[in-house]
């Protein structure tokens, strides 16, 4: 089973993307929202990140930017989300794809397995 780090200070947008993934069969785990995002990504090895750019605590493309220069997490898959269009910026600091708030599940889950590397 595929695992996917939620990365998102929203409750209510926590809530509904972890229902939406179980029932597509992923393991969807959140961000505590304390400590490192880096060391915490590193610990939980997922095969994919669902991170929103406008965190209260943290900019999500500086916390993509973190990732992307650290050797563990430099190739791993990282979907970004905003109500702004952010797609420019998201797509030059290393996103894989953006999608921009609201959209439909589909959407997500459609990019979501397009860029799930298969497991072995």
């Amino acid at each position: 089973m595929n695992t996917i780090l939620l990365i998102d200070d929203d409750p209510t947008m926590l809530k509904l993307l972890q229902t939406l993934l179980r029932i597509e069969g992923f393991d969807p785990v959140s961000w505590s929202g304390m400590g490192d995002v880096v060391a915490e990504t590193i610990q939980i090895e997922p095969n994919i990140v669902l991170l929103d750019v406008n965190l209260r605590s943290a900019n999500g493309i500086d916390l993509l930017r973190k990732m992307r220069a650290t050797e563990d997490l430099a190739f791993l898959p990282v979907i970004m989300t905003s109500g702004i269009d952010y797609r420019v910026e998201c797509m030059e600091a290393g996103a894989n794809d953006f999608i921009t708030k609201p959209y439909m599940p589909e959407v997500l889950i459609r990019s979501i397995r397009s860029h799930l590397v298969e497991e072995v």
